[in-house]
C-alpha cells in the first residue's frame, strides 16, 4: 500500500477505537481527499485529522463535515416522522443497516448512508404508501424491488425482501434471509428489531453481493466491527449458519481483513492469508470506493458474473445467457419498473418481451444486447481470472 492509503486505514481505525490520529509527514492530501470521499467517509477523517490538516483541506472538510450532521440529524427527524405514522397504522416493521449502524459508532452522524430500509411484511407495504405520499416524500419506483420515496435530498426504501439478487451460492441465501421475520425481537407498539447475529449475517451477505456485482467499500467493513465489539452475538448459530450457506470461508476472509486493518479478532478462525493477498484485497478496496462505482475494472467483472455464478458446462451457461437476455423470465421482468404488469401475470411475459424488444429499437438499447453476447463468449482465460478472483475471497 501506498504511504497515503496506509495512513487512510489508520484514521478509519483510530476512529473505531477511539483513539487520537497522529499527524504525518510527506502525505498527499489529494489522495487522502480522493479516499474519504470515494468511501464517504470525510466527516471520520475531519473528526480525526482536523488538528493538523492543512488548512485549505481542513475548509473544505469542513464543509463535508457539516454537511453530514445536517443530513444525520434531519434523517433522523425524518425516519421518526415515518415511524409514527407507520406505529398509527399499526403496521409492523423493521429497520436494517443505516441509522440502526449509525447508532453503532463512536459518532454516529459520521456514518453516512445512501438511504433508510425499512422491512415490511408484503402486504402492508401498499398501505404504507399513501402514508409516505402524505408525509410529502416523492415515489420514484413503485411496484418492484424495493419502493423508493424522496424528500428534502433524503431517500428511504420501503422493502418486502432484503435480497433481491441471486448470488450464484451453493445454498439459497435470498430463501434464508427471507427468513427475517423469524428472527425479530418486539420492542414498543409495531416495531420490531433485528436479532443481531441475524443483522450480522445479513451485512455479510450484503457485502459479498456488492463484491461479486459492483465492488465494496471500507465502510461494509466498519459496520462488521461496530457490531461485532457493540452487541452480543450468537458465534455458534453465526459459524453454523454460514456454513450451511457456503459462506465460512468468505466471512473468515473478511473478518481475517478486519483483524488486520481494524484490530478486531476473528471469532471464526483466521483465513490463510500472507501479506501480499491483503495487500491484493486493500488494493481492491481502494479502487472500488463505496460500492465499486469508482473501480472501471469491476464492469468487466460484471459482465463475466453471468457465466462464472451458473452452474453447468460452460458452452451451455453461454447459450443459456444468451437465451436469458433475449427472453428474460418472469422472476427478472416483474422486477423492473417498465415490465412489472406481469407480476402475478405470467401469461403475460410474451407481451412483456415484445414491449421490451419495442423499448430496445425505439430507445436504442442494442448496446445491451452486444454486451451480453460480448459477455458470454468471453475467452476461458478471463473466467478463469475471473473465478481464481472470487477464490481469493473464499467464494
Amino acid at each position: 500500500m501506498t504511504h497515503e492509503q496506509t495512513f487512510f486505514l489508520q484514521i478509519l481505525s483510530d476512529h473505531l477505537n477511539g483513539r487520537e490520529t497522529q499527524a504525518r509527514s510527506g502525505l498527499d492530501w489529494d489522495k487522502i481527499a480522493e479516499y474519504a470521499q470515494n468511501h464517504q467517509v470525510n466527516g471520520i477523517v475531519y473528526h480525526q485529522c482536523r488538528g493538523f490538516m492543512p488548512a485549505e483541506w481542513a475548509a473544505k472538510f469542513n464543509e463535508k463535515y457539516a454537511v453530514e450532521l445536517f443530513y444525520y440529524h434531519n434523517r433522523v427527524a425524518l425516519f421518526q416522522q415515518v415511524t409514527d405514522r407507520l406505529e398509527a397504522a399499526r403496521l409492523p416493521y423493521f429497520t436494517v443497516k443505516g441509522l440502526d449502524l449509525a447508532r453503532l459508532y463512536p459518532v454516529p452522524a459520521l456514518r453516512t448512508m445512501g438511504d433508510c430500509d425499512i422491512v415490511m411484511h408484503h402486504e402492508d407495504r401498499e398501505k404504507a404508501h399513501p402514508i409516505m405520499l402524505e408525509l410529502g416524500f416523492r415515489n420514484t419506483q413503485k411496484e418492484t424491488l424495493e419502493w423508493m420515496y424522496y424528500k428534502d435530498n433524503m431517500e428511504f426504501e420501503l422493502h418486502d425482501h432484503l435480497l433481491y439478487e441471486e448470488l450464484g451460492n451453493a445454498a439459497d441465501n435470498r430463501r434464508f434471509v427471507d427468513r427475517a421475520w423469524d428472527f425479530v425481537h418486539p420492542l414498543d407498539g409495531c416495531r420490531y428489531e433485528l436479532d443481531w447475529s441475524f443483522h450480522f449475517f445479513f451485512l455479510l451477505l450484503h457485502l459479498k453481493k456488492h463484491l461479486i456485482h459492483a465492488g465494496v467499500g471500507f465502510r461494509q467493513f466498519m459496520d462488521l466491527v461496530v457490531v461485532m465489539r457493540s452487541q452480543k452475538l450468537d458465534w455458534d448459530w453465526i459459524c453454523r449458519e454460514l456454513e450451511a450457506q457456503s459462506l465460512l470461508r468468505f466471512a473468515r476472509v473478511i473478518l481475517t481483513l478486519n483483524e488486520r486493518w481494524f484490530g478486531e479478532a476473528s471469532p471464526l478462525g483466521a483465513a490463510e492469508m500472507d501479506e501480499a493477498a491483503i495487500d491484493q484485497a486493500a488494493a481492491k478496496v481502494f479502487a472500488n470506493g463505496i460500492f465499486g462505482y469508482d473501480d472501471e475494472e469491476n464492469e468487466d467483472l460484471r459482465l463475466l458474473n453471468a457465466i462464472t455464478q451458473k452452474k453447468g458446462p460452460r458452452w451451455l451457461v453461454r447459450a443459456r445467457n444468451v437465451l436469458e437476455f433475449a427472453f428474460p423470465p418472469y422472476r427478472r421482468m416483474y422486477y423492473v419498473p417498465e415490465y412489472a404488469f406481469v407480476n402475478g401475470r405470467p401469461w403475460l411475459l410474451p407481451a412483456a418481451w415484445g414491449y421490451r424488444f419495442y423499448r430496445s429499437v425505439r430507445y436504442g438499447m442494442g448496446d445491451r444486447g452486444a454486451n451480453t453476447v460480448k459477455r458470454s463468449l468471453v475467452s476461458n482465460d478471463k473466467l478463469d481470472a475471473r473465478e481464481r478472483e472470487l477464490a481469493k475471497w473464499g467464494l
